[in-house]
């Protein structure tokens, strides 16, 4: 399991990071270890399993991808 790493019986388990103004519509999925930048959107039913830069781009589908205007 890549989101639990285990060393001599403990542990440690990645943190998640979502960042103040980010957007996350309902039912949204984010993989452990993963940081949303301040600003970004994230619409309905995404799944997140890359870290998400800052700005106002929209990420969509599975997995999340930027949304090109």
């Amino acid at each position: 399991n890549d989101r639990e790493l285990n060393i001599k019986g403990k542990e440690f388990w990645k943190k998640t990071i979502i960042k103040k103004g980010a957007k996350l519509g309902i039912g949204v999925k984010v993989v452990a270890g993963v940081t949303i930048g301040e600003g970004a959107k994230i619409g309905a039913g995404a799944v997140v399993v890359n870290d998400i830069p800052a700005g106002d781009d929209w990420w969509i589908g599975v997995p999340a991808k930027k949304l090109i205007k």
